[in-house]
C-alpha cells in the first residue's frame, strides 16, 4: 500500500479577547516515517494571565477552503485545560482515523481560547444605513462566536443541540426565552448586573413563576436594562452593525467577504449540519459565523423599520414575533446575507436558531487625580501664630465627576480615622485655627467620586516661632562688590537662588544637645544660648540628618559618601550662595553693605575681636539683618555645604550654584569671635578640613529647602 503523506501548512490563529490574547509560537507539525500514519503537532503556548485553555485542531484538505476534516483521534496536549508551557505536543492517529487516505493540500491550524466568559470584543460606535432610514449606535460589545453546545452546557446544565457530534459547535434548538435565561445566568455567575427582568419577579431566573418561557406572549413580560453592565442580546441595529464590519466595514454582501463560501456554513456546503464554531472566515472586525451556521436570537420583537434617522433603536413595543438574523446551515445563499431579516415565536426552537452575546459598553471609571497645590505650601515654616487659616488644594476627575472631600489634619505624620477633621465637603478649602507655637502639622486630603477615592499625600507646615527666616528666591550679585578682599572673592558674579528657609541665629548649644546628647564646647563660652563650636562638618551633616529623623523629614545627606540630596525634606547645610544671599538680605535688600545688615557700624551687629571678651557670645544679642537673621557676621564662623575653591567663582553656575564636585576643605564663612572686622565681611571666603573639631570659632546653621 501506497503510504499517506500530507503536506501541512502551518497556521495558528489568535482571537482578541478583552483580557490578553493566549499566544502559540514555534508551530510545527511532523508526519511519522515508520509507517504508523501517526501525526505530531509540537507549539509552545502562553498566555500572559495565567489562563487554563482550550485548544482545538483543525484540519483542511482543500487548501485551507474548509475546515471540516475529521480530527477526533487526538491526544496530547489538545482538549480543555490546558496550561502555559514550552514543548506542548498533540498526537493524531490519522491512519487510524482515515485509513488509505492521500493528499499534498492539507493544512493544519490551532485555536486557543483561554476560556474567558464571556470573550467580547468593543465594537466602537457609528453610523450605518439599514436600507430605510440611517441608525446610529453607541459603542458595545459582542462575542465574535455564537454561543456554543459547550457554553450552554456549562451554564444551563444541558444541550438542547440537535447536532450535539460537532465539535464546539453552536447551540440550537434554544428558544428566544432560553437566550435570556442564558444570559442572565451568565451575568450572574459571572458578578455582573442582570439586563433581563421578568414583570415584577425580578433578574434571577429561580425566582420566576413556573410556565413563564412556554407562552409566546409572555415575551412581553421580559424587561431590559439597557444601562446593566451584565450579558444580553444584541439589538437588531447592533447586530447589523456588527455584521457589516463596524466602521471597518467594506459593504460586502456577507459579513466578511462578497464570496459566501470563505465566510458562512449554509445549504451550498453545510452538509445538512452546523459546523464548529470559527472555521470560515471572520469578518473586518474578527467576528465569526454572523452569516450562516445558525440563525441568531436578536431583542428586537419584529416589524417594519421607522423611515427617520434612529439612534441606538430597541425594535417596536409591539409585535407577536422575536427578529432572526445571518441565515443558517439549510438557508441559500440570499437568507445569508447581512441585511435579510426573519423572525420566529419566542417560544419556539429550531435546530437553525441559536444566538450570540452583546454586552452594554461602559465608560469606564477612573479615580479622582492627587490632590495637588496645597496652601499652605508643603513644608512651610512661617505660619504665625495664633491665626485663622484656610487650607486649600486643587483636584480634578478624569472622567469630570463631581468630587467631595475628606480632610485629615494632626500633629503626628502617620494619619489615620481618628484624625478625620471634615467629611464629605464639596469645597477645595476648609477653614481652622492655629494655636501652638513651633508645632508641625500634617494634613492629608482623601478625594471621591462616590465611587472610588484617592489618598493624597501627607502635606505639612510648621507654625512660626521666631527661630526661621524665610529667604525669597532671587538674583543677586555674588563677591566682593568693593574689591578689597582676596582673590578667591572675584569675578563679582550674578547668581540666582530659589527660595528657602534659614535658621534665623546658629545652632545652640542646647539645641546641639537634645538633639546629638552631648555638646562638644567648653571654655569659649557656655551655655544653652550660645552657638555651639568644636564641631566638624561632619559633625553639622549628622545633625542635619538626625533632626530631620526625628520631625520624620526625609535625610538630605547619604551618610556613606556625604552627598547631599537637595531635593530632600530634612535639613541641610546652606550652599555658599545661599548663605551670602540670606547674609545679604535677600531680593528685597541686596545693596552693597559690607557686612550683614550695615555698611560700617559692625558693632552692632556682630560679636568679634573688638567686643567679644575673647569668647563666643549668646545668640540673637546683636542686631539682625533685613531678613531678621542673626550673626552673619562674627560669633562663630559656619559651616557651609560646598566643597572650596579659590577660583570656584570663574566658573560658577548662575543658577543655584552647589560648589565644585570635590575638594578637599569645606567653605567658612561669616567670621567669628576672634576675628577682625575684615573676616566678618559679608564676601569674605574660607575653608577647613571637614574633619576640623578642634575651633572654638567654627559652629552652622542650618536650612531647609521650600518645596
Amino acid at each position: 500500500m501506497k503510504r499517506a503523506v500530507i503536506y501541512f501548512l502551518l497556521i495558528t490563529a489568535g482571537i482578541i479577547w478583552c483580557n490578553s490574547v493566549p499566544v502559540i509560537e514555534n508551530f510545527m507539525v511532523n508526519q511519522r516515517t515508520d509507517g504508523s500514519q501517526f501525526i505530531d503537532v509540537f507549539y509552545d503556548l502562553t498566555d500572559a494571565d495565567g489562563d487554563l485553555m482550550t485548544v482545538i485542531m483543525q484540519v483542511s484538505d482543500d487548501g485551507g477552503l474548509n475546515w471540516s476534516v475529521n480530527c477526533g483521534m487526538l491526544s496530547g496536549d489538545v482538549g480543555e485545560e490546558i496550561c502555559s508551557g514550552n514543548g506542548k505536543q498533540i498526537t493524531w492517529d490519522f491512519g487510524a482515523e482515515h485509513p488509505g487516505t492521500f493528499g499534498d493540500n492539507y493544512k493544519i491550524r490551532l485555536r486557543v481560547d483561554d476560556n474567558y466568559i464571556p470573550n467580547l470584543i468593543l465594537i466602537a460606535g457609528g453610523s450605518f444605513n439599514n436600507g430605510t432610514s440611517e441608525v446610529t449606535v453607541s459603542s458595545f460589545y459582542i462575542c465574535p462566536y455564537e454561543v456554543t453546545q459547550s457554553d450552554y452546557q456549562t451554564i444551563m446544565g444541558n444541550n438542547p443541540s440537535n447536532f450535539t457530534g460537532v465539535y464546539n459547535g453552536p447551540v440550537e434548538r434554544v428558544s428566544w426565552f432560553n437566550a435570556i435565561e442564558y444570559c442572565n445566568w451568565l451575568s450572574i455567575i459571572a458578578e455582573l448586573t442582570p439586563c433581563y427582568s421578568y414583570s415584577t419577579y425580578g433578574t434571577n431566573p429561580a425566582d420566576w413563576p413556573t410556565g413563564w418561557n412556554s407562552n409566546n406572549i409572555n415575551q412581553d413580560n421580559i424587561s431590559c436594562n439597557w444601562a446593566a453592565n451584565g450579558n444580553r442580546l444584541p439589538t437588531e441595529a447592533e447586530w447589523q452593525f456588527a455584521g457589516l464590519g463596524g466602521n471597518q466595514t467594506n459593504n460586502y454582501t456577507y459579513s466578511g467577504s462578497n464570496d459566501i463560501e470563505q465566510v458562512a456554513w449554509y445549504g451550498g456546503n453545510s452538509g445538512d449540519t452546523t459546523h464548529t464554531i470559527g472555521t470560515k472566515d471572520a469578518n473586518e472586525l474578527l467576528i465569526f459565523d454572523i452569516s450562516g451556521n445558525v440563525w441568531e436570537w436578536i431583542w428586537d420583537k419584529f416589524g417594519l423599520y421607522p423611515t427617520g434617522a434612529q439612534t441606538n433603536p430597541h425594535g417596536p413595543l409591539n409585535g407577536t414575533y422575536r427578529v432572526v438574523r445571518g441565515g443558517s446551515w439549510n438557508c441559500d445563499s440570499y437568507e445569508c446575507t447581512v441585511s435579510v431579516r426573519s423572525n420566529r415565536l419566542a417560544s419556539e426552537n429550531f435546530d437553525s436558531v441559536g444566538f450570540r452575546l452583546c454586552r452594554t459598553f461602559e465608560i469606564p471609571n477612573f479615580a479622582p487625580n492627587l490632590p495637588e497645590n496645597p496652601y499652605p505650601v508643603n513644608g512651610a515654616f512661617d505660619l504665625p501664630v495664633p491665626e485663622n487659616i484656610t487650607l486649600t488644594w486643587e483636584c480634578s476627575d478624569p472622567d469630570g465627576d463631581e468630587l467631595v472631600y475628606s480632610v485629615y489634619f494632626s500633629e503626628v505624620p502617620e494619619l489615620d480615622e481618628s484624625h478625620l477633621l471634615a467629611d464629605g465637603i464639596e469645597t477645595e478649602s476648609w477653614e481652622l485655627t492655629i494655636q501652638e507655637y513651633h508645632t508641625i502639622y500634617y494634613w492629608q486630603i482623601v478625594a471621591s467620586d462616590g465611587d472610588l477615592q484617592t489618598e493624597g499625600e501627607v502635606w505639612s507646615f510648621a507654625t512660626d516661632n521666631e527661630e526661621w527666616a524665610y529667604v525669597e528666591g532671587g538674583l543677586f550679585e555674588m563677591g566682593d562688590h568693593f574689591n578689597e578682599g582676596n582673590d578667591n572673592e572675584l569675578p563679582v558674579h550674578e547668581v540666582i537662588i530659589s527660595s528657602f528657609y534659614i535658621r534665623q541665629y546658629e545652632i545652640t548649644q542646647g539645641e546641639y544637645e537634645s538633639v546629638m546628647g552631648y555638646c562638644p564646647a567648653h571654655n569659649y563660652g557656655v551655655g544653652n544660648d550660645y552657638p555651639v563650636y568644636y564641631v566638624s562638618w561632619y559633625d553639622a551633616v549628622i545633625y542635619c540628618n538626625t533632626l530631620s529623623e526625628q520631625e520624620g523629614l526625609y535625610p538630605c545627606y547619604n551618610l556613606s559618601d556625604w552627598s547631599c540630596d537637595f531635593s530632600a525634606s530634612g535639613y541641610r547645610l546652606p550652599t555658599e550662595a545661599e548663605w551670602e544671599y540670606a547674609a545679604r538680605g535677600g531680593i528685597n535688600w541686596t545693596d552693597n553693605n559690607r557686612y550683614s545688615g550695615t555698611m560700617d557700624n559692625l558693632g552692632d551687629y556682630a560679636w568679634y575681636n573688638f567686643n567679644s571678651g575673647g569668647q563666643t557670645q549668646e545668640v540673637s544679642t546683636k542686631l539682625p539683618n533685613q531678613l531678621e537673621i542673626y550673626g552673619m557676621s562674627g560669633n562663630v564662623f559656619e559651616w557651609c555645604n560646598d566643597w572650596y575653591s579659590s577660583s570656584y567663582y570663574e566658573s560658577s553656575p548662575v543658577n543655584n550654584p552647589m560648589g565644585p564636585d570635590s575638594g578637599t576643605i569645606r567653605v567658612l564663612r561669616s567670621g567669628g569671635w576672634s576675628s577682625n572686622a575684615d573676616r566678618c565681611r559679608v564676601a569674605e571666603r574660607g575653608g577647613s578640613g571637614p574633619n576640623n573639631n578642634d575651633s572654638s570659632g567654627i559652629g552652622f546653621r542650618i536650612l531647609r529647602a521650600v518645596e
